[in-house]
């Protein structure tokens, strides 16, 4: 049980990394980010998986 959370908390920071990297590529948020879909879909993801991390 410990080994299956350990690894989904490991497939989750990966994830979370990845979606990070892309945000930040992206150099500044503005609101017009939410009307592209793809945009939209990783900062919902990155929000995602920071709040497993919370909880």
């Amino acid at each position: 049980m410990l080994e299956e959370t350990l690894e989904i908390i490991d497939i989750n920071i990966k994830r979370a990394e990845s979606d990070y990297k892309e945000i930040k590529s992206w150099n500044a948020l503005t609101p017009q980010f939410f009307d592209d879909d793809n945009k939209r879909r990783v900062i919902d993801s990155f929000i995602f998986r920071l709040l497993k991390f919370r909880t």
